[in-house]
């Protein structure tokens, strides 16, 4: 199946010298640590974001992919890439993809999962969704989960607060279940740490 690209996403794209051949000697660090010195988005040179792009960047209708899937999954779009749904429809989802500010809680019922995809900004510019899933986790004992920026949003849903890493995350989404109950964290139910 493929997703059809509506734009393209690029949004700066710098180059102070363009290399057709890369010596083998060739060190990432080099370019790498003065950018963490000045603490800019690596692999680009650009300061992070003050601003999310999920507004831009989320598809504004309904879309249905799959219709015929095994397990149907609603997602909220954040800024999802096509490989994320691919992925999903590969292991048999029927992917409803929902605008990221679409009030999921008033067709909940329709769907046996919800996901909630990444964006290059970060979860405070999205507290429409936020304050919406926040209702779907206290009332709703159906499978919520995420990708990248959709992990940071069910945290800060749940009462857990979320900040961003100096260098990113390198992979430490691992699911934990809470063994008590403390605060909005409630006994037998599963987290995803950040």
């Amino acid at each position: 199946m493929t997703f059809p690209v509506s734009q393209t996403w690029i949004l700066v794209l710098l180059l102070a010298y363009y290399a057709t051949r890369v010596p083998l000697s060739a060190d990432s660090r080099l370019v790498r640590n003065p950018m963490r010195l000045r603490q800019t988005q690596p692999n680009t040179g650009i300061p992070p974001a003050r601003t999310s792009s999920h507004k831009s960047l989320s598809r504004n209708l309904t879309l249905l992919y799959n219709p015929f899937g095994d397990v149907r999954i609603a997602v909220l779009d954040f800024g999802a890439k096509a490989n994320i749904l691919r992925s999903l429809i590969r292991r048999g989802a029927a992917c409803t993809v929902l605008p990221w500010n679409h009030d999921f809680n008033s067709i909940r019922d329709q769907y046996d999962g919800l996901f909630l995809s990444n964006d290059p900004g970060g979860p405070a510019h999205c507290m429409e969704a936020l304050l919406m899933l926040r209702k779907t986790i206290e009332e709703r004992n159906k499978p919520i989960f995420g990708i990248c920026m959709g992990h940071q949003v069910i945290d800060m849903a749940a009462g857990i607060g979320a900040c961003r890493m100096t260098f990113g995350n390198r992979g430490h989404n691992q699911p934990v279940l809470a063994l008590v109950s403390s605060g909005s964290i409630k006994a037998g139910r599963m987290y995803v740490t950040r």
